[in-house]
């Protein structure tokens, strides 16, 4: 009985060989994205607290700009009247449009006559230019997120500053094109007016399908195992 057993289930050099090669491989990396997961649900939970803090003064030198990205932070002084640009390629619930970015004048404390770049919000295709906007006039306080510019993407077009093209926010470049100090990051200006320009455009949207993906690396490593044992069973049956 047992002579029959073993006939029918003979391990085979170069099926065995590939499987114990393969094998580790795949879990390994199932392994590798549930690290992944714990390291991304991290990441997300440190934002989270980040932006729903209470907003901070935003302090004349920022020596580590990362430390401050998705700061919720207030700065006070005075918009430059028409010193703009337009970040064309934005959408905002389905709708085309570009973002309104501004310099801004600090007057508070020991950033007296520093710059930002706040990020006005949203505004429409169809009037989509820095004239068509009203400035808030006088010394006023603005509220908003802190965060790194994204680089200039795969997909996205060369800015082209001559023409008033902007497409991806490039700091040096568009702190050039309106005559102010280079600033380390932008603030995305909090607005509850849902007329544009629509602020608030931070959205914390960062996937995180390492479960997913996971269980995807653990799923093949075990067909792989049934694959190879069905295999090993019928090349037995067939020798018997």
């Amino acid at each position: 009985m047992s002579q029959s057993s073993g006939r029918r289930f003979r391990l085979l050099a170069v099926p065995t060989l590939m499987v114990a090669a393969m094998l580790p491989v795949l879990i390994g990396l199932g392994v590798w994205q549930l690290q992944r997961m714990d390291w991304k649900t991290g990441l997300i939970a440190h934002i989270d607290g980040r932006m729903a803090a209470e907003p901070v003064t935003m302090p004349a030198e920022i020596e580590d700009a990362e430390a401050w990205d998705y700061r919720r932070v207030s700065v006070q002084g005075r918009y430059l009247d028409g010193s703009a640009l337009i970040v064309l390629g934005r959408t905002h619930q389905g709708r085309a449009g570009g973002h309104l970015v501004a310099a801004f004048e600090r007057t508070d404390g020991a950033a007296l006559g520093r710059h930002v770049l706040v990020n006005r919000g949203w505004v429409p295709e169809a009037a989509a230019a820095t004239d068509a906007w009203e400035w808030p006039a006088g010394e006023v306080t603005v509220e908003g997120v802190l965060r790194l510019p994204a680089p200039q993407g795969t997909f996205q077009p060369d800015n082209v500053p001559e023409a008033a093209q902007w497409y991806w926010v490039d700091l040096a470049a568009m702190a050039t094109a309106l005559a102010i100090d280079t600033p380390l990051l932008i603030l995305e200006a909090a607005d509850a007016d849902p007329r544009p320009p629509i602020g608030g455009q931070t959205r914390l949207d960062i996937p995180n399908n390492h479960l997913q993906y996971a269980l995807t690396w653990f799923g093949l490593a075990a067909v792989l195992v049934v694959i190879f044992v069905l295999y090993q069973l019928r090349r037995g049956r067939e020798e018997q």
